[in-house]
Formats: C-alpha cells, sequence, structure tokens
C-alpha cells in the first residue's frame, strides 16, 4: 500500500494556543544565541525598513560561505540579527517564503552569454536555515535550465517551483521551451501547459520569476515570424495557466537599454529600464508602474537621472528603491533613492564589520518557520 505524504502546514490561522508552562519549558531548554537572536527580531519589527539578505566567507578563497539577515533599520543603520551556513556553494537565490528558501547551484558562470541563451545544469533545493534542513528537488537534468521561479499556492497552502527547459532538435527551429512545476505536497516535478502557443514561441527568458499577485512574472522574448518581441510573461500559480502582460506602448523608446527588471512599487507590478538618453550625459532610468494589474493602458512612467547603476535589490513601503551602483577602485556603493525627491541616503554595509560580504537580496518581509521539519 502506497503511503500517503503528510502535507505540510505553512500559514494557518488554527494552531493551538501553547500553555505559559509549556512555552517556559521550551524555552529553558534552548541556547542562549536562538533566544537572542529571536529577541532581537522582535525587537527591530516594527522598526524597520525591510532585511537584506547578504553572502559572506571566511576568506574570499574560501569554499564555505554563509548568509546573514541584516535589518535595515529606520535610521539607515544596519544591525545583523543571524547567520547560517549555507549548504552549498556558489549558490543562487530564487526566492523565499515563510522561511524557505530555493536555491541553485551550478558551475556554470550564470551571467555569461553561453548561460543565458543556452541555459545551464544545476541541482535545485528548497532549504529551512531555522532548523538546519535542506532538501533536493529530483528533477531530470538531460535538458537546460534558462530560468527559475518560487511561489506559494495559497488555494493549496503549498509552495511550487517553476523551471524552464531548453530542448534542442534538428531543423531550422533548433531549440524550443517547455515548463516544469514542481510541487513540495507531492514532491514531484511534472510538464505544465505543454501545447500553450504562447510557451512554444518562446525565445529567450530574461530573469527569474517575480512572484506577484498569485503569480510568477518573467521579462521574456517571443519569436513571431523570425521577429523578436519583448513581452511580460506570466504564470498563474493558482490556475498554472501562462499569460502575456503587454509592455507600455512607449517603452524605452528614448533610451538606449542596457537591461530590464521587474519589481514592487508601493503594492504594484513596476517594469524598470536601465539605459541612457543619445547626447545626455547622466544615465536616464525609467520606471512604469501598472497601476491596475493586467490593464496595459494603466502604465505610468517616471524618468530618473542616476550615475553607475548596476542593480536594484527591492522598494521600500516608501518610495525608496535599494540600489547598488559601480565604485571606481572600491567596493560597490549601496544607497536609498527617494523617488520622489531624487534624494539619496547612503547604506553603510562596511559598518557592519563583515569581511567579504556581497548583498544578494532585499525584502521587506523575512520569517522562520519548522517546515520541511518531517521530511
Amino acid at each position: 500500500m502506497s503511503k500517503t505524504r503528510k502535507k505540510p502546514t505553512l500559514l494557518s490561522s488554527s494552531h493551538h494556543r501553547l500553555s505559559d508552562d509549556v512555552v517556559f519549558d521550551i524555552l529553558t531548554r534552548l541556547p542562549v544565541k536562538p533566544i537572542i537572536r529571536f529577541t532581537k527580531s522582535l525587537s527591530n519589527n516594527n522598526n524597520n525598513n525591510g532585511y537584506l539578505l547578504c553572502k559572506t566567507r571566511p576568506v574570499p578563497t574560501s569554499s564555505e560561505a554563509d548568509l546573514c539577515t541584516v535589518v535595515c533599520n529606520n535610521d539607515h543603520t544596519l544591525t545583523e540579527i543571524s547567520r547560517f551556513k549555507i549548504p552549498f556553494d556558489p549558490f543562487y537565490i530564487i526566492g523565499f517564503f515563510n522561511g524557505i528558501f530555493c536555491l541553485t547551484a551550478l558551475d556554470e558562470d550564470r551571467d555569461s552569454l553561453c548561460t543565458k541563451y543556452f541555459g545551464y545544469n544545476c541541482m535545485t533545493c528548497l532549504w529551512n536555515p531555522s532548523i538546519r534542513k535542506f532538501k533536493m528537488l529530483q528533477a531530470n537534468n538531460h535538458f537546460y535550465t534558462i530560468g527559475y521561479g518560487f511561489a506559494y499556492h495559497c488555494q493549496n497552502d503549498d509552495l511550487k517551483v517553476l523551471r524552464f527547459l531548453r530542448l534542442v532538435h534538428k531543423g531550422p527551429l533548433w531549440w524550443s521551451f517547455q515548463a516544469e512545476v514542481y510541487t513540495l505536497s507531492t514532491d514531484s516535478w511534472r510538464l505544465v501547459e505543454p501545447h500553450n502557443r504562447l510557451i512554444k514561441s518562446v525565445w529567450r527568458i530574461e530573469s527569474n520569476g517575480l512572484f506577484f499577485n498569485g503569480a510568477l512574472h518573467y521579462i521574456a522574448y517571443t519569436r513571431h515570424n523570425n521577429f523578436l518581441k519583448k513581452i511580460i510573461l506570466c504564470f498563474d500559480v493558482n490556475d498554472e495557466k501562462f499569460r502575456e502582460i503587454l509592455l507600455p506602448q512607449n517603452y524605452a523608446v528614448e533610451l538606449s537599454s542596457s537591461f530590464d527588471q521587474l519589481a514592487v512599487l508601493k503594492g504594484s507590478l513596476a517594469l524598470i529600464n536601465f539605459g541612457q538618453c543619445a547626447g545626455v550625459d547622466n544615465e536616464l532610468h525609467e520606471i512604469w508602474v501598472m497601476r491596475d494589474y493586467g490593464v496595459a493602458e494603466s502604465w505610468t512612467q517616471k524618468v530618473v537621472p542616476l550615475l553607475n547603476f548596476k542593480s536594484i535589490f527591492g522598494c521600500m513601503g516608501s518610495d525608496e528603491l535599494m540600489i547598488s551602483s559601480v565604485r571606481p577602485f572600491s567596493s560597490d556603493r549601496f544607497f536609498l533613492f527617494d523617488l520622489e525627491s531624487l534624494n539619496e541616503n547612503n547604506l553603510r554595509i562596511e559598518d557592519l564589520g563583515i569581511e567579504n560580504i556581497s548583498l544578494e537580496q532585499y525584502t521587506t518581509d523575512l520569517m522562520e518557520s519548522l517546515v520541511l521539519l518531517n521530511d
């Protein structure tokens, strides 16, 4: 008789309340450091602008790495609140939800031209640093992966991982795409919409998925009659259907585009284009916000000047973007950029006193959980 896999509980409002005596007994059995870390987290919870996820190494050439969680305080200072040993390195954070990280590890350079066009072989895992457990997601690795996404399925209280695979053929159309989704509750991968015309027309995936409004969003190119078209490819996690979101009508018309990035700005989907306008010394960047989700006519534009821009890590609850820029002969500069006043506030990562540190991601909410405890 096959054994039914017990479904993990990710979020639930029906948990029974423990008595004070039981809570006290549990706390007396815990080491001091986790309790101090938890107390720090609580004290900062209502007095911060989110969290930075940083990677650090004992020495630059070390094969070992730690993941540090750093609180961004309201006064623009930073406080480290936790540190965990990463199960493997090099690694990339695909996404995180309710204390669970989705990580990939690969040998190839993720940013190389070959990797972007042809994909890469890699292993994928779910990692819960709070209980120091990780789960490898077994999959058919005979195909090249070109994009991932990590999402929460609210209807079934479940986690899903989406990946795009490049299949190589003979003939004029010598490659094609297919999508697979992994579900934590079933611990298995399966094809999704194998006959979907939109997926069959995809030529390139430019980014990993941004999870927003119950869907994963990707910047992608589709091919029609040898013409490439840039779109936002959307995967609805609930009904597992792919859809297209149209770009703004005048998107990047006056800019020599370098690259694009999806983000969430004040609860709305945003598309940011980093480029330079002909005849202008400053770098000008377009920020398009979709005021009414899914409605192409609701895109609104804002153009902002920035110098030596490198990447954006996220948006604060206000109108501030967390940005990194290149400094010649020095480490990258991190700062908050106010979209209304255009003021910049430096984030002095070096003041943390952590050597060989690199910023990986930013999040407004970071929780701990016991998911994967019984796996």
